[in-house]
C-alpha cells in the first residue's frame, strides 16, 4: 500500500513560491489501479514526478507498506515503474535496450535468468514488439513506442507503476488498441498504479477507484469506485449518467 500523508509540493519563479499541492492525503491499496482526473495545471503531473522521486516535497509523508513493513517510498529501494506521456524512449538504444534498461540501471550486473527470458519474450509477444527489438525509436510509430513503453514497465516488475497522460500522444483508433493492451498486461500483474488523465472515458475504462483533483493546490473534490473498469463502450443509462457527474466535477 502507498500513504501519502499532509504532502505539499510548490515551486518558485522570479523569487516567488508557488504552492502546486498543499496537504494532500491519499492512500492506494495493493493491486488498485487509482485514476487521478483533473484540468491541466491542476497538480496531477507534479504529484507524479514527486513519487517518481524526481521532485522534492516541501513537507509531509510518503510510506510504502509491504508486508507490514512501513518504509519512505524511495527509487533507489522499490522498484517504480514510469509510462509518460512522451514515452521516454532513449533515440539511441534499441527497442530491446529500451526495455531492459530498469533492470540494467538497477544492478549493472545483472544475469537474466531462463524463467525470466520466458516471461519476458511472453510480455513482448503479448504486446506485438517481438519483431520490433533491433529496431531504434525513430523507426517505430507513435503506437509502437507506447508499446515498447508499457513493455519496459512491466519487465521490471514493478512494485509501483505511474502513468502520466500515457496515451494522449496518441491518435484515437492507437490510443483505444493501446489502452487494450495495456490493460491486458495489467491485470496479469495486478499492479499498483496511479494513471493521471483529463480523459473521462479513459478513467473509466482503466480504474477501479477514481478520484477528481480540483485545481486549487490539489484538491480532491470527488471520488469514486468504478464498476465500468475493463468495460470498452458500455451502453447504459447509468454510464452516460456517471460520464456527466464527472464532466461537472471537471468543471
Amino acid at each position: 500500500m502507498l500513504s501519502i500523508e499532509n504532502v505539499s509540493i510548490s515551486y518558485k519563479a522570479k523569487k516567488e513560491k508557488y504552492i502546486v499541492i498543499d496537504d494532500l492525503s491519499l492512500r492506494i491499496n495493493k493491486g488498485e489501479a487509482l485514476i487521478i482526473l483533473g484540468p491541466s495545471g491542476c497538480g496531477k503531473s507534479t504529484l507524479i514526478n514527486a513519487l517518481a522521486g524526481t521532485i522534492h516535497v516541501d513537507s509531509g509523508i510518503i510510506n510504502f507498506i509491504v508486508n507490514d513493513k512501513n518504509e519512505s517510498l524511495n527509487p533507489k529501494k522499490h522498484k517504480i515503474g514510469i509510462i509518460p506521456q512522451n514515452f521516454g524512449l532513449l533515440p539511441w538504444k534499441t527497442v530491446r535496450e529500451n526495455c531492459m534498461l530498469p533492470i540494467k540501471i538497477r544492478n549493472k550486473n545483472v544475469d537474466i535468468k531462463e524463467n525470466s527470458i520466458e516471461i519476458i519474450d511472453k510480455i513482448y509477444n503479448s504486446l506485438g514488439i517481438i519483431n520490433l527489438l533491433d529496431r531504434f525509436p525513430k523507426e517505430l510509430s507513435g503506437g509502437q513506442a507506447q508499446r515498447v513503453a508499457i513493455a519496459r514497465a512491466f519487465i521490471q516488475k514493478p512494485d509501483l507503476l505511474l502513468m502520466d497522460e500515457p496515451f494522449s500522444a496518441l491518435d484515437e483508433i492507437t490510443r483505444e488498441e493501446a489502452r487494450e493492451l495495456f490493460l491486458k498486461i495489467w491485470k496479469l500483474n495486478q499492479t499498483s498504479t496511479i494513471l493521471v488523465t483529463h480523459s473521462i472515458e479513459e478513467a473509466l475504462y482503466l480504474g477501479n477507484r477514481i478520484i477528481v483533483m480540483g485545481k486549487h493546490m490539489g484538491e480532491f473534490k470527488y471520488e469514486m469506485e468504478n464498476s465500468y473498469f475493463g468495460k470498452m463502450h458500455p451502453d447504459d443509462s447509468n454510464y452516460y449518467h456517471i460520464k456527466k457527474i464527472l464532466r461537472e466535477k471537471l468543471m
